[in-house]
């Protein structure tokens, strides 16, 4: 979950959880990219996804103007991606739900709503909340063609 949106992941594309990671920002980089995190000795960068799905559809400035602050806390979580997207990247979330089965959820038509081409399908849990489901493998690639 995060301030505006909930979010589904499959979970063969995820990898761990990491709460309380201080983030190390690096100067004149995206807006939507946070820094860089170690887990276990290897470097991730670390997406404030809702900012990037912001961004994909022109809603925010596409690049910060250079260092706030050296480095900070995540009040929330960081997914981590999965070894087979091939990239050391994690998203922040701020809270998270758990895993959910398929059978959770009902699917809501994709017309309905106008959302970013990295949302695969948009869903609606038992207590009528919306849920997002993000394809991890697009934000993958359209996160490194930006990069560049």
């Amino acid at each position: 979950m995060a301030p505006q949106h909930r979010y589904l992941f499959a979970l063969e594309h995820t990898g761990e959880v990491i709460r309380g990671a201080t983030i190390t920002k690096l100067p004149f980089t995206h807006a939507w990219f946070c820094g860089l995190i170690s887990v276990r000795g290897k470097l991730h960068g670390v997406i404030d996804l809702p900012g990037f799905l912001a961004t994909h559809k022109g809603d925010m400035p596409q690049e910060s103007s250079g260092l706030e602050h050296p480095a900070h806390e995540v009040s929330g979580c960081i997914v981590t991606l999965g070894a087979a997207l091939g990239w050391p990247c994690g998203l922040v979330v701020g809270k998270l739900e758990g895993l959910r089965s398929p059978g959770d959820f009902q699917r809501v038509s994709s017309r309905l709503v106008n959302h970013s081409p990295l949302i695969s399908g948009i869903y609606r849990d038992p207590g009528d909340s919306q849920w997002l489901e993000v394809n991890l493998i697009d934000l993958v690639a359209s996160a490194m063609a930006r990069s560049h």
